[in-house]
């Protein structure tokens, strides 16, 4: 039997290592550095830095990994892909090259328009342009999204409401934190995000899955790494996921493939559905958090199975299961910004239902270690049913300094 192992310490590395450990070829999953509360059987949390990158790979080869899934984007950033592969080792996920599809929001916009991508109409400013670029924004600050051109987390997208915040804003990613910045118009619509596995020109979807970035509910309060989600999206239905395929996913694989910089891994495709069609907010280079802990469970084909052939670039036909899964993240109080650690949690681990990450074995029991603590999730024959059964256990739950958004799942038009 093999051993896998995943890089990455949250939810979305509890759900990929909670798949692979399903499959009957696979006899143990390393979780590096993994966190205490996703110890489980055939799950091995295991303390090597997600930027170690000889570590990482010397562990690879002691142990005899037969497939390292990379969870987490700065390790992709930073090249952990290129050593893997120097090294002869299997490896899900992209070069370094290719992760600035993610890295670089302006690599990403002039990729996208090599490929004929339909996306916002956008204005690239370099760290030392801030004057420019605040007269740009402040003219009409409703009108433009503000993006810190790097690995923000998720973080560092800004909807300016008045002139005044957008030059807040600017000030923090340009003067403070040295990130040129690009700026889109604002797209209004349905909000989703759609999967795929891409190898050159191999590319396999996986499915959508609608997340909830914002900290409160009814989408206020400052952006997080995400507040709950679920899959799939009743909005996205056979026709449309073709025509994604056919005018975003394929194009741009193709795009790479000709830049000579193929993307090989998991491709996140951030849409809108607007009046004049779906159009591309972001790409990322990896799984979400939280959309993996909702998306995988859906899968009626071994996760593993898929790794496979998309590594050998096979066909293979992924087969879904009914009705929808739905998750609720559960954070400390203050997150995204400033909260306390230390936090007595009265859970009872391991839970199917629940994906940890922000939680470590203290010495009387569970604490909280991060703003985002876990995620509960149901599956149900709709949302609805899905979403009841959620709030209902959430509610059975005393977890006092901490907070979660009651409205995951009650979908509305958003601007992005």
């Amino acid at each position: 039997m093999d051993s896998a192992l995943v890089i990455g310490s949250g939810g979305r590395e509890h759900a990929i290592a909670r798949a692979l450990i399903k499959s009957p070829e696979i006899a143990v999953v390393y979780v590096a550095p993994g966190n205490d509360g996703m110890a489980e059987s055939g799950i091995k949390p295991t303390p090597i830095a997600v930027t170690d990158k000889k570590g990482l790979l010397q562990f690879a080869i002691q142990h005899g990994i037969a497939v390292t899934f990379v969870g987490s984007e700065a390790p992709l950033a930073a090249g952990i892909v290129d050593d893997f592969r120097q090294a002869g080792m299997a490896i899900v996920g992209p070069t370094k090259q290719a992760a600035q599809l993610e890295s670089s929001k302006y690599f990403a916009k002039q990729m996208m328009n090599t490929a004929g991508v339909p996306t916002a109409a956008y204005h690239y400013f370099t760290a030392d342009e801030w004057e420019r670029a605040n007269q740009f924004v402040t003219a009409d600050p409703t009108r433009w999204v503000i993006k810190g051109d790097g690995l923000l987390s998720g973080k560092g997208v800004i909807l300016p409401t008045t002139a005044a915040e957008a030059s807040a804003a600017l000030t923090v990613l340009m003067r403070h934190q040295n990130q040129p910045v690009v700026i889109e118009e604002r797209l209004v619509g349905q909000e989703f995000s759609y999967f795929a596995f891409v190898n050159g020109l191999h590319c396999l979807s996986l499915g959508s899955a609608c997340d909830y970035k914002r900290a409160y509910d009814g989408d206020q309060g400052p952006n997080t790494g995400g507040m709950g989600s679920f899959s799939p999206v009743d909005w996205v239905d056979d026709a449309l996921s073709e025509k994604i395929r056919q005018t975003i996913l394929q194009p741009i694989a193709k795009a790479m493939v000709d830049a000579g910089t193929p993307y090989t891994g998991v491709l996140y495709l951030g849409l809108m559905l607007t009046e004049a069609g779906v159009k591309v907010i972001e790409f990322n280079v990896r799984l979400g958090d939280p959309e993996t802990q909702v998306l995988l469970p859906q899968l009626e084909t071994d996760f593993y199975t898929i790794v496979k052939a998309h590594l050998k670039q096979d066909a293979l036909t992924i087969k879904h299961k009914s009705g929808v899964s739905l998750g609720v993240v559960v954070a400390s109080d203050g997150y995204p910004k400033n909260y306390k650690s230390g936090l007595p949690l009265p859970l009872r681990l391991p839970d199917p239902t629940l994906y940890s990450a922000g939680i470590k074995q203290g010495e009387t029991g569970w604490v909280s270690e991060g703003g985002r603590l876990f995620m509960l999730t149901a599956q149900g024959p709709t949302r609805s049913k899905a979403r009841t059964t959620v709030y209902q256990h959430l509610k059975t739950l005393s977890l006092p300094g901490t907070f979660y958004r009651n409205d995951i799942g009650k979908h509305r038009e958003r601007t992005r």
